[in-house]
């Protein structure tokens, strides 16, 4: 019996641990009994304490203190290889694909498209080609990119 319930409770640990997909491409969130991290396309983060912070007010993911927390949490994120980069542009979200298909871009400012369902980069191919220059003259260093003017 005793065998039983710590087989039943490391499997809920194991689940507990599996990152799920959240709002878009990119981003997803590794939840714990005590920990909410936050990990976005563009490569910004957040990390709740659950038990001090319920109501996740305090965003601890840039503290220091927590940097051991956030690289723990940070390897249960899928390396998602089917996507070669994500890139931030003003209020665009372009998404690279591994297999040299045509990028894909998304319009975040959108708020009926927060799932990301509707791929816009045949209706601004003028989007489409700046981020394209970028990325041919900018080695990526990672493969989530804020791209600026």
């Amino acid at each position: 019996m005793l065998k039983r319930l710590t087989i039943i409770l490391v499997l809920f640990a194991v689940i507990a641990m599996l990152p799920t997909w959240t709002f878009g491409l990119g981003n997803h969130t590794v939840s714990t009994p005590r920990w909410q991290y936050i990990h976005y396309f563009d490569d910004r983060a957040e990390l709740y304490d659950l038990q001090k912070d319920p109501n996740e007010f305090v965003n601890l993911a840039n503290d220091p203190q927590y940097a051991e927390t956030v690289t723990k949490l940070h390897q249960y994120l899928p390396e998602e290889p089917q996507w070669k980069t994500f890139v931030r542009y003003h209020n665009y979200k372009a998404v690279v694909p591994t297999d040299g298909s045509p990028m894909l871009l998304f319009d975040l400012a959108y708020r009926n498209d927060v799932n990301e369902q509707k791929n816009i980069a045949k209706k601004y191919p003028e989007v489409v080609s700046n981020i394209e220059k970028w990325l041919a003259r900018n080695q990526a260093e990672s493969k989530f990119l804020i791209m600026a003017d």
